[in-house]
């Protein structure tokens, strides 16, 4: 009996890893996607760096902060009113009262207005100055990334087919 109780415990052992052997390839397995590749040319290439580069974003919002400024420089300031009403009681007597009003306006003199516009024009020209030069920056770097990316990928494939021209002679 036994003999009996004890192949079918090896039998069952065997099956059990056997088993396991067989999900353990499939539970584990990682798919390899080191070796996808993305076909993309230097003209999508430079679109997607310049879409998603935060920062040539804000410099094209510093172009738009000085068109408002601009606009702020060209409003005439505002004239402003005050009024004041005061009066004095001590106990059930009323000793007087005051009022004071005010009016200003600010009367810009030699220019300030026209320099005023003027900064924020060369403001302007500033802001755009430094998108241009940040354009050509980021261009020249995404340039350099995408020429150094073909540079890697045409030395993989010298290296691949040379491992495949060894590995042929070697089977041969």
């Amino acid at each position: 009996m036994k003999t009996k109780k004890a192949q079918i415990k090896g039998i069952g052992i065997i099956l059990f890893f056997t088993i396991l052997v067989a999900l353990s390839n499939t539970v584990f397995s990682q798919i390899d996607t080191s070796m996808n590749q993305i076909s993309l040319n230097y003209k999508d290439f430079l679109n997607l760096v310049i879409q998603n580069n935060l920062e040539y974003a804000a410099e094209k919002y510093n172009v738009s902060i000085a068109d408002a400024k601009i606009e702020v420089a060209k409003v005439f300031q505002n004239p402003s009113f005050a009024f004041d009403w005061a009066g004095e009681k001590e106990a059930n007597t009323i000793n007087g009262y005051a009022l004071t009003m005010e009016f200003s306006k600010t009367i810009e003199l030699g220019n300030k207005r026209k320099a005023r516009i003027n900064l924020a024009k060369n403001e302007k020209a500033l802001a755009n100055a430094m998108l241009s030069d940040y354009w050509r920056n980021l261009q020249a770097n995404a340039t350099l990334d995408y020429l150094t990316a073909l540079k890697q990928r045409y030395l993989f494939e010298v290296m691949l087919n040379s491992y495949q021209m060894m590995k042929k002679l070697w089977v041969s």
